[in-house]
């Protein structure tokens, strides 16, 4: 894209990158399609307008779709915005925002077995508070950079992508875990429709906003803040808002958030563990030998 900004065919560039994007898709859709799925089963849920309904007559998964629809309006609010921010106001290449997006999914990815153990032990409700939390402050640090100190985004595609990994991990097993069985397709469904149209809403809410708020400017020092800012902001106080909804969320066999968080530093711990990651063979002949001793007694 960068190329095709210097010769000034931007358009053609779109266009070819969004080619390549959809001859994937195609390519994906048609392995996609070669799979079996004999090991399901048919709904056998009569297809009547109260059973579509039924997931909002459920009081404890109409909190979570509160939460979620909540959570996608702060999300949605500001989403869009980010990119323009990068591209208009800190005028970053093309080549600089594609590597700040892989670093943010290579956090990702590195974080994603660690979360899942996380869950396996404490349950999703405390992983999604915890990640929320972190999340919520996520908009107050593009407070931070300007088109000469752009450093900052280095440790924020970090801190975003294991965060997010967390979450997003956490909120696919929410829905799931708090719907029946035999009408969980239904519950889904319903999840997906609540949760898309509090994105959509706020997306469309903050494309009217960035319009009214279009000449605000604010200069502090070397920082100017504009409206962009101001939608950071709304987004950022949202989502604290909806993670303090989160905790009041509750489902059975659940842990503390303290318990998460001691769990946390001891998995951290062992990951890190030099002696295990230098003398494997001693760790592994002390721990042989303590259970030799415990079978002994």
């Amino acid at each position: 894209m960068d190329h095709f900004k210097i010769i000034d065919r931007e358009n053609l560039g779109f266009s070819i990158i969004i080619g390549i994007g959809s001859i994937f898709a195609l390519i994906s859709t048609l392995m996609l399609s070669k799979l079996s799925d004999s090991g399901s089963e048919r709904s056998k849920i009569p297809h009547r307008f109260s059973e579509v309904i039924s997931p909002l007559k459920n009081r404890h998964f109409r909190s979570l779709l509160k939460i979620f629809f909540a959570w996608n309006v702060a999300i949605g609010i500001s989403a869009i915005f980010f990119a323009a921010h990068m591209l208009k106001n800190l005028h970053m290449s093309f080549t600089l925002i594609s590597m700040y997006t892989a670093a943010v999914a290579l956090s990702g990815v590195f974080m994603n077995r660690f979360w899942g153990m996380v869950i396996d032990k404490v349950g999703s409700r405390s992983v999604l508070v915890f990640c929320a939390f972190g999340i919520s402050l996520i908009p107050l640090i593009w407070f931070l950079p300007r088109a000469d100190f752009l450093w900052i985004l280095a440790i924020e595609s970090i801190y975003t992508g294991a965060l997010w990994s967390g979450f997003n991990l956490a909120a696919f097993n929410m829905p799931i875990a708090n719907s029946p069985g035999s009408k969980r397709t239904s519950y889904l469904a319903m999840f997906s429709v609540i949760t898309g149209l509090g994105f959509f809403t706020a997306s469309f809410l903050g494309g009217v906003l960035a319009e009214i708020w279009d000449d605000f400017g604010v200069s502090v020092g070397s920082y100017t803040f504009i409206n962009y800012h101001l939608l950071f902001l709304v987004s950022s106080l949202l989502r604290f808002l909806t993670a303090f909804f989160i905790i009041k969320f509750h489902e059975p066999g659940e842990k503390s958030l303290p318990v998460m968080i001691q769990f946390m530093g001891y998995a951290a711990l062992k990951q890190i563990s030099v002696g295990r990651q230098l003398f494997p063979h001693r760790v592994l002949k002390k721990h042989h030998q303590n259970t030799k001793g415990l079978s002994s007694e």
